[in-house]
């Protein structure tokens, strides 16, 4: 056999014992949340109502975390800083180049990764390249779930 032929075979042989390790590192976990010891969370239904709301995500998520949002809809909602009691739900596009916008809380702004804009917990504008401020969305908590209006 010339020494060609066998390094390819020896790397084709590599190849196929690795894909099965490659394989299992490339799924994602549907099991139990081991690291907490419980079981994971139940998914939301994020299927809207009749009412036009569909649920975004749970309170203890937005409580946890500071915001919760869904890519779907492309919203996300945070506390109002002036009432904890109330919500403020805001199009997490930015208006510069569709980027999705995150919610920063020691900066108290929802920022782009992309160029850099900042908006304030209400969307407008507070530093661009942004000229327009980020849209607004009714939202409420009902049950242990936060609810946008689409």
């Amino acid at each position: 056999m010339k020494r060609r032929n066998f390094l390819n075979w020896v790397g084709v042989g590599f190849f196929a014992t690795s894909l099965p390790v490659v394989l299992a590192a490339c799924q994602t976990d549907t099991g139990t949340d081991t690291a907490g010891g419980g079981d994971a969370p139940e998914p939301v239904d994020t299927t809207p109502r009749e009412d036009g709301f569909a649920a975004i995500g749970r309170v203890s998520e937005l409580d946890e975390t500071g915001s919760v949002s869904s890519k779907t809809l492309s919203v996300a909602v945070i506390r109002d800083p002036a009432n904890a009691e109330a919500l403020i739900a805001v199009n997490s596009l930015c208006t510069h180049q569709g980027c999705a916008v995150e919610w920063e809380a020691g900066e108290g702004a929802f920022a782009c990764p992309c160029h850099g804009s900042a908006f304030a917990p209400d969307g407008s504008v507070t530093s661009g390249p942004a000229e327009d401020p980020l849209g607004m969305f009714e939202a409420k908590i009902e049950d242990d779930l936060v609810l946008v209006k689409t």
